[in-house]
């Protein structure tokens, strides 16, 4: 199994959202408090939007400096107390632009499409997947432009600007059965690659930056071979209860 960076056990990564105000003053509680942390793990740093069914994150892989203003200096005071900041990706591009309110500085769904970078359906269009009130697309794992290009999301938007000591790199398991891939491979027999790839993708990026083999990331999706590309995983979703099929139980044997 890849390893886990040696730092990351030497104190709790608190998981918080709400922007850098919220985030900031939560910050300083626990800071006086005397909790030992390395990490403060922002799901939102992409920037959220209020949908009919609830909040959001927007699917569009870079930091938001509208919810985030002032990111950098928000990183430096922590860095003088050893803590870094996690973020959040998955290989999912959201279609963002008929939201009101919503600014994207890289719109990643439009240079996509134009780029052919997305699975495709089977007329050739970009397989739009709904999920209520949002359409997205699925990164295709293989067109070598479209690899690239997911490295150089995470390298430049991930570790460069975002600064990130890791993230959790969701998702990797929903292929449809019915998409239409650049390398013409049949996407059943491909479905469950695509979790390795995506692994082998975000390992192969940190391979190409400085301090990458520090970074750590951690994955739900997985076949027999991942952990060779992934040091740590999480076990989905849980039901916040003791339930033994979903709940606490299932997820301490996990």
């Amino acid at each position: 199994m890849a390893p886990i960076p040696a730092w990351v056990q030497q104190g709790a990564i608190i998981g918080i959202v709400n922007g850098q105000d919220f985030v900031d003053e939560q910050y300083t509680k626990m800071k006086d408090a005397g909790l030992p942390m390395v990490g403060m793990w922002m799901q939102d740093w992409v920037g959220e939007h209020t949908f009919p069914e609830g909040t959001r994150l927007l699917w569009n892989w870079q930091l938001n400096r509208d919810w985030y203003y002032d990111w950098d200096s928000m990183c430096d005071s922590w860095a003088s107390d050893g803590v870094v900041p996690f973020v959040y990706i998955n290989p999912y591009i959201a279609d963002l632009s008929n939201f009101e309110g919503v600014t994207l500085r890289q719109d990643q769904y439009a240079i996509g499409v134009a780029n052919n970078y997305f699975v495709k359906n089977s007329e050739g269009e970009t397989y739009q997947i709904n999920s209520i009130s949002i359409n997205f697309a699925m990164i295709d794992l293989t067109n070598p432009d479209a690899w690239q290009w997911t490295k150089d999301l995470i390298k430049i938007n991930l570790v460069d600007e975002g600064r990130a000591g890791g993230w959790m790199h969701d998702f990797g398991e929903y292929l449809p059965f019915d998409a239409v891939l650049f390398s013409g491979v049949d996407p059943i027999a491909y479905h469950n690659q695509y979790a390795a790839d995506w692994a082998a993708v975000v390992k192969e990026a940190l391979s190409e930056v400085r301090g990458g083999e520090d970074i750590m990331y951690w994955m739900r999706s997985a076949t027999g071979l991942s952990p060779k590309d992934t040091g740590i995983y999480w076990m989905g979703d849980q039901l916040v209860s003791f339930d033994k099929y979903d709940g606490m139980q299932s997820a301490m044997i996990g």
